[in-house]
């Protein structure tokens, strides 16, 4: 089996790091050249800084900026199955379930990361008690749990499409060009019609006001739903690439 390699994990962090300055820099000098120095204006300004549109924490990025990063956390995760292991017949039902752990390790990083990242710029750049009376810290926290159940979802993607390419760059690939299609057909082609990644706007929506606390359930349920989904999708693939090894 591979092991971990924590330099990937550094500069995750930093290229995550280096999105977030760069894309809230002007937000930065807005703050200090206008004197945003009550709450009202400060929310408005989280608001523009976590937008859906062109926000760090916009459905953009999600898609497309942190999904290379995701996916390179997932790689460091997923050890490679040997194909005596996979054949036994004890460890057939563990197989899957063990794939299915490090998606899980991978999302709770990559989502952690980007909270982290998101809140701690906040906290350096801003002034500190406005920061905690706008509620970001408590919107970032319901946040993370909805990106994760995102990634998440793109993790048994991956997943999948690995059952049958047997590849771990080719399904990196694969997976990148359905997400990355799946933004701009919901962006392009069907923008007034719902999609997995219309749920990537917690954050902004409880900035705005325009979601109460406890809608946001609501939303988790809708996500859980196509986890289930494409867990037992994976199951099945996981089934077949078995059967292939068998025969």
């Amino acid at each position: 089996m591979n092991k971990s390699n924590p330099i990937i994990f550094v500069l995750v962090f930093i290229l995550i790091s280096i999105a977030w300055f760069t894309q809230n820099n002007s937000y930065i000098s807005k703050y200090y050249d206008e004197g945003h120095d009550n709450l009202e204006s400060l929310i408005e300004l989280f608001y523009y800084m976590n937008s859906s549109a062109s926000g760090f924490s916009s459905i953009q990025n999600y898609s497309l900026t942190f999904l290379i990063p995701f996916l390179l956390i997932l790689q460091q995760f997923y050890k490679e199955q040997t194909v005596s292991k996979v054949v036994r017949l004890k460890n057939r039902s563990k197989v899957y379930l063990t794939e299915v752990k490090y998606i899980l390790k991978a999302t709770i990083v990559l989502s952690m990361m980007h909270t982290i990242i998101n809140l701690t710029g906040s906290f350096l750049f801003f002034n500190a008690e406005l920061v905690l009376d706008s509620g970001l810290v408590e919107y970032s926290v319901l946040n993370t749990i909805g990106i994760a159940f995102f990634y998440f979802f793109v993790g048994l993607i991956y997943c999948i499409v690995q059952h049958f390419i047997r590849s771990q760059s080719i399904s990196m690939v694969i997976t990148l060009l359905l997400i990355g299609g799946l933004f701009y057909v919901s962006k392009i082609v069907i923008p007034n019609h719902w999609t997995p990644l219309k749920e990537l706007t917690i954050l902004m929506r409880l900035l705005e006001g325009e979601t109460e606390v406890l809608e946001v359930g609501w939303i988790y349920l809708k996500q859980i739903i196509f986890i289930i989904i494409f867990y037992l999708l994976g199951s099945i693939s996981s089934g077949r690439k078995e059967f292939i090894s068998e025969s």
